[in-house]
């Protein structure tokens, strides 16, 4: 099982002043509704993936059984309201993760938010606790929803593609499974305790950081998305997960022309998708 020691450090601001201005121009309703009634557009069926202990909600696309699964995981989400303040509902206003799976044709795609997103009356009342999408957000309960959640779609061999902080997740992910072919980051925060230095925020004690698992992820086939103009996670972060590397020799980068944190990637997906990871 994943460790790290805890560090007693108070919460700081996860939420940049970029994401801060979309989360006040889109409307948390219309996303939910989208999950829910727009997969069949797509090919999806809508599902609540057979996870514990937090609830996971997505799409789920499976036409070859003998293909592997490209599995898109979700961002942070709306996690902050102020510097000081977490959202009451971490749902994301603006899903970049689902514009993506909406994007790709492979036959087999699922789309996970992360736990909590989407959550009805009743998850909010009972499991869903707001450390879920601050402190703990990358810590033992989440991972062991999303392992469930991957267990749940059958026996296959998955892809992983995370946006912002899923990147984080699909690293964490791959640490201890031996099913994933491959992980793929879009504009990723692949290194979390640099993420927070480089904005001057408090740390998350709870959470884990694929960076310190750097070199066993250093074999698993993994392109890395930057996206040219971001502040919220700049090339940086990536160069210095890229530094912990004990070999280079599995792992792409590339910077994308036209492209921000939170927009410019559905468009170039299709493209952008065919460019497999591998060792050379």
């Amino acid at each position: 099982m994943l460790t790290r020691s805890k560090k007693s450090i108070v919460l700081g601001l996860l939420c940049s002043t970029l994401m801060m201005s979309s989360c006040k121009t889109t409307d948390q309703a219309a996303q939910k509704q989208s999950l829910l009634h727009s997969a069949p557009q797509y090919g999806f069926e809508y599902k609540k993936f057979a996870t514990t202990p937090l609830p996971i909600y997505g799409w789920a696309r499976i036409d070859s059984p003998e293909q592997s699964v490209h599995v898109y995981i979700e961002g942070d989400g709306f996690a902050y309201i102020s510097k000081s303040r977490a959202s009451s509902d971490p749902t994301p206003t603006k899903s970049v993760a689902m514009n993506l799976a909406k994007a790709d044709t492979h036959d087999n795609v699922v789309y996970l938010a992360r736990p909590c997103h989407f959550g009805t009356d009743n998850d909010f009342k009972t499991v869903c606790h707001k450390k879920y999408w601050t402190t703990h957000r990358y810590g033992q309960n989440v991972l062991q929803s999303f392992h469930a959640a991957l267990n749940s779609i059958g026996s296959h061999k998955f892809d992983l593609i995370g946006h912002s902080g899923g990147a984080n997740i699909a690293g964490l992910i791959a640490v201890s499974r031996n099913d994933i072919q491959s992980i793929r980051t879009v504009a990723g925060n692949v290194d979390n305790d640099f993420f927070t230095r480089h904005h001057n925020v408090s740390d998350m004690p709870y959470s884990l950081n694929m960076a310190d698992y750097a070199a066993k992820l250093s074999n698993i086939p993994q392109y890395h998305f930057i996206a040219q103009t971001d502040k919220f996670v700049p090339k940086d972060i990536y160069q210095n997960y890229r530094s912990k590397l004990s070999s280079l020799n599995c792992t792409n980068t590339e910077i994308i022309t036209g492209t921000k944190h939170l927009s410019g990637w559905a468009s170039q997906w299709p493209q952008l998708i065919k460019k497999s990871p591998a060792c050379g």
